[in-house]
């Protein structure tokens, strides 16, 4: 059994403890750079097998066995969210359209349970505002960033004290110590929180009403930035679909009030003072049980226990469900389609052409349902369950062409603020000012800066040991907000139910009503909850990283040459032969690391240091800075462009003379192809000693070290421009394919930063070919500064070089299965999941470079059009290329109607689906159709 974040669980030896999936051994960060445990117990590296869970109501954190625990309930799942059986015989997917949860409850102070299930929608969230809620005012939407509030807590001597804190960390019935000057909190805590308020909300505002006119729109100022309790009962709120629906340890209240005597629920009630009492109604969640319905991709619908489902972490970037809007991207054209059903298991998709009504069966793998180049950051590619949407007035759209749809929303600025002490300790920025709001409104005499006394956070929360803002005493406290509105009255407002196999939306408003529009009356709301993940993935992040690496070197202008003889020469004397034959598919720390054992340690020899690096130009007798050519050859000789067998195994060359003439390894021709990348970039005039110095020294190494299957070209007139060509290795997906990036060196920061790629992907925008090799050109590797490696894995100006870029692409990239060069998928490695999500993975790979030979034969990169006429035509490799995609076509089709046919687990492409084979026999047409004119010709 795979246990997920958030899941509910208990022990298999009966004890009635209840916990919540806090880590998980396959979902966990990385420890490994720590110096010194932490005092939480979860902060460790989990070793296979082990499971961090929190126990409830306790708090208290633990790692245990998986094999200890049984899962209970599986709470994490949200409307639009993707998921899949927990069996792994069906390979379809299913997007999630309603929870429902049953929840069982106890008071939080009193203990005083019942026996019984209550639907979740009885209740309320004890906290009437949090962060993330949506809130309304004035025609604008906008979303909670921040609360203060104000928590009650009463000591053993039943005496009440209020706490100020911003964050909302406290909850009804959590233990914390008493307030004291000099802050002795020894021993066992003993006031308890009776209530908890909100005094002050952040909010920021981000979209205007677009029902109204633009006129009547430009008349409405954004609302303030800061809301007073006191005008809480102008603000409507609706509950993000981030939050929680409902997990074991959360406070809630009936809606009802009633309902606590009718079921004879003891509450707990305070005195404050003469004339008032403080009754607790405050309830925890001790147990749920949780059904979702789920629309599958062949277009059935089911309500199922969310135990006997798993969260899809790895969805295909063609997979789709009913109701979708998808590009289908043909050889010349592309058509607008409605998803009408999916045969997962085939890759073949039932769509309703738009705008005609004429229903297809075509492959899944000519599918976009993003919208791939329709889209420009601006407007989406249609809409997916679970998005927030703006309405437009009936008679009016939303001003573009369906099915894109315009984004709406904005986040202020002020938002970015990082939060910040001043010295005495007092929060600073708009949290201060927000916290100046909140004591004006307790009636406090306190100014923005005043000290605050911190206290420790209650024991029963994951942040022990946090400090946060305390402001004991003041003559106004025990708020009451009962005045907030809910979205009755917003009907411009909602979130997407379902799609309609007609292209209709159906939106479940913040009203509370249900209504279904065209698209075109729809905008996507910005939803800013994950704004801080970004857009950039582990990319975006890892180039902080890099940036902070290179800071700690000493790679200041022309040090590199100043570097460390030795060390400074460790690439330049390596052979391909010190290169290990077998990919290591088995070193992922990330993506596009180096080869481990590559590069030898090995010193250089006498003669590796060059006359040219010594002297300048005008010491030779030069009057201008010599060409690369000239610079290669005093430094290596004459090129070495010997040719040896073969390196795919394929067939021998005729002779070795006849490969050597037509496959050369290694040249520099006299100009750059206007077809490069990197072209248009402004050319340096005079390259530094040092850069084109490297380059010679990165040249020999080329000449003599290049593997057979690839080839790398250099142009005499662009010292900072190469291409290379790439042949993909036999046994994986990308067998006898073409693979072509260009590089460039930028003469001004070479070597002390890696050198930038650019990938040349064919794939007519129907997805990666590879995750490291994305379809807008970028290469994904720790080499190349585009991923955040360990240092050992990434550039190294002194280590470092083009052929260890080259070979990384070709040993660790361009693998057998190359599902698993994302991180993330490492560890679902040798799992069903794992294998059926590699298989149908390593099926797209295939398909779509099997383009890549067509499109190399159509329209060769500038530069190496005899390289790839020779090596498809005369030395035979399309006749093979169309063999083994015969041979695999007939072998699938066995397969297909004979389910039972085993698979063989050595050979990369065991088999073909449907839709696989639909895909591949039009481009395998077009190759027929290329040797055939090649032979008339």
């Amino acid at each position: 059994m795979a246990f997920y974040i958030e899941d509910v669980v208990e022990r298999t030896d009966g004890s009635l403890e209840l916990g919540i999936v806090a880590r998980t051994w396959q979902e966990q960060p990385s420890y490994d750079e720590l110096d010194a445990p932490l005092d939480d117990p979860l902060m460790r590296p989990l070793v296979k097998g082990e499971i961090g869970i929190q126990i409830v109501p306790t708090g208290r954190r633990e790692i245990t066995q998986e094999s200890s625990l049984r899962l209970v309930d599986r709470c994490m799942f949200l409307r639009g969210d993707v998921c899949k059986r927990t069996s792994n015989d069906d390979p379809q997917s299913g997007v999630i359209l309603n929870v429902n949860v049953q929840v069982k409850i106890r008071h939080t102070i009193t203990k005083e349970s019942v026996d019984q299930w209550f639907d979740r929608e009885e209740f309320n969230p004890q906290q009437p505002m949090m962060p993330g809620d949506f809130v309304f005012a004035q025609n604008w939407v906008g979303q909670v960033e921040e609360t203060f509030n104000e928590a009650l807590m009463v000591t053993p001597s039943n005496q009440i004290q209020p706490l100020y804190e911003l964050g909302g960390r406290f909850a009804v019935g959590e233990k914390c110590y008493p307030i004291s000057d000099g802050q002795n909190m020894t021993g066992e805590p003993t006031n308890i929180i009776i209530k908890v308020t909100p005094v002050a909300a952040a909010i920021s505002w981000s979209a205007v009403n677009q029902m109204l006119t633009q006129s009547e729109a430009a008349e409405c100022a954004r609302p303030d930035k800061f809301w007073p309790a006191d005008c809480f009962n102008n603000l409507s709120v609706m509950r993000s679909r981030g939050s929680v629906v409902g997990t074991i340890g959360e406070r809630i209240v009936f809606k009802d009030p009633a309902r606590l005597q009718q079921l004879n629920i003891r509450t707990a009630v305070y005195t404050k003072d003469a004339s008032s009492t403080i009754v607790v109604d405050s309830l925890m969640i001790t147990d749920t049980r949780t059904r979702v319905e789920v629309l599958w991709q062949d277009g059935s619908r089911e309500w199922i226990r969310s135990t006997q489902l798993v969260p899809h972490l790895a969805v295909d970037e063609y997979e789709c469900w009913p109701g979708d809007c998808v590009l289908w991207k043909g050889e010349d054209e592309k058509k607008l389609a409605i998803v009408q059903s999916i045969s997962a298991k085939d890759r073949i998709g039932s769509v309703r052409w738009l705008p005609t009504q004429v229903i297809e069966d075509i492959s899944v793998l000519e599918l976009d349902p993003q919208g791939g180049s329709l889209t420009d950051g601006i407007n989406a590619f249609g809409l997916r369950r679970g998005e927030c949407v703006l309405i437009h007035k009936i008679g009016t759209t939303n001003g573009v062409q369906p099915p894109l749809v315009p984004k709406v929303g904005e986040l202020e600025n002020w938002v970015h603020e990082l939060p910040s002490r001043g010295k005495d300790g007092a929060v600073e920025g708009w949290r201060g000012d927000l916290t100046s709001v909140a004591m004006q409104t307790l009636g406090f005499e306190w100014k923005k800066g005043a000290s605050a006394l911190p206290v420790t956070l209650p024991i029963d929360t994951e942040l022990v040991g946090h400090s946060i803002n305390v402001f004991p005493g003041g003559e106004r406290s025990n708020i009451d907000i009962t005045s907030l509105g809910t979205g009755k009255d917003i009907d411009w407002f909602g979130q997407v139910l379902d799609l309609t196999l007609e292209g209709d939306i159906v939106v479940g408003l913040a009203s509370g009503q249900t209504v279904t529009i065209p698209l075109e009356r729809c905008s996507l709301y910005r939803d800013f909850e994950d704004y801080w993940d970004g857009d950039g993935g582990p990319e975006a992040a890892g180039a902080d990283e890099m940036d902070a690496m290179y800071d700690d070197e000493d790679f200041s202008e022309g040090s590199w040459e100043d570097a460390n003889e030795e060390e400074r020469n460790d690439w330049s004397h390596m052979e391909i032969d010190d290169i290990s034959s077998e990919p290591a598919v088995t070193s992922r720390h990330l993506p596009g690391s180096k080869i481990p054992g590559a590069w030898p340690s090995s010193p250089p020899s006498d003669d590796e240091s060059s006359n040219f690096q010594d002297s300048s130009p005008h010491e030779r007798g030069e009057t201008s800075p010599p060409s690369l050519a000239k610079a290669v050859e005093l430094v290596t000789g004459n090129v070495n462009a010997a040719i040896v067998q073969d390196a795919q195994g394929i067939a021998e060359a005729s002779t070795e003379t006849n490969s050597a003439k037509h496959w050369t390894r290694f040249e520099i021709l006299p100009e750059a192809p206007l077809d490069h990348a990197f072209y248009t970039t402004e050319p340096v005039a005079q390259p530094s000693k040092a850069f084109v110095s490297r380059l010679a020294k990165e040249y020999r190494v080329l000449q003599s070290s290049l593997p057979e299957s690839i080839l790398v070209r250099a142009y005499e007139d662009r010292t900072d421009l190469l291409r290379c060509l790439i042949i993909g290795p036999s046994n994986t997906p990308y067998s006898d394919a073409p693979f072509f990036i260009d590089w460039r060196c930028d003469p001004n920061s070479y070597p002390q930063s890696p050198p930038v790629a650019h990938f040349l992907s064919w794939t007519n925008g129907n997805g990666r070919v590879n995750p490291n090799l994305y379809e807008e050109g970028k290469v994904c590797l720790s080499i190349l500064g585009t991923w955040a490696g360990d240092r050992s894995e990434s550039w190294n100006a002194a280590r470092s070089s083009l052929l260890q870029a080259l070979v990384s692409i070709q040993g660790l990239v361009l693998v057998r299965e190359p599902y698993f060069c994302e991180p993330s998928f490492e560890k679902m490695r040798g799992t069903e999941e794992g294998k059926l999500n590699s298989r149908l993975y390593s099926e797209k790979a295939y398909v779509l470079s099997r383009g890549f030979v067509r499109r190399a034969l159509e329209i060769p990169p500038q530069g190496l059009e005899q390289e790839i006429n020779w090596f498809y035509h005369q030395h035979g490799h399309l006749d093979k290329v169309i063999a083994d995609a015969e041979s695999l076509i007939t072998r699938s089709s066995t397969s297909i109607r004979s389910p039972e046919v085993d698979e063989d687990s050595d050979i990369a492409i065991p088999r073909l689906s449907a839709g696989g084979i639909l895909s591949l026999q039009k481009t395998l047409n077009k190759l027929k159709e290329l040797r055939v004119s090649r032979s008339e010709t």
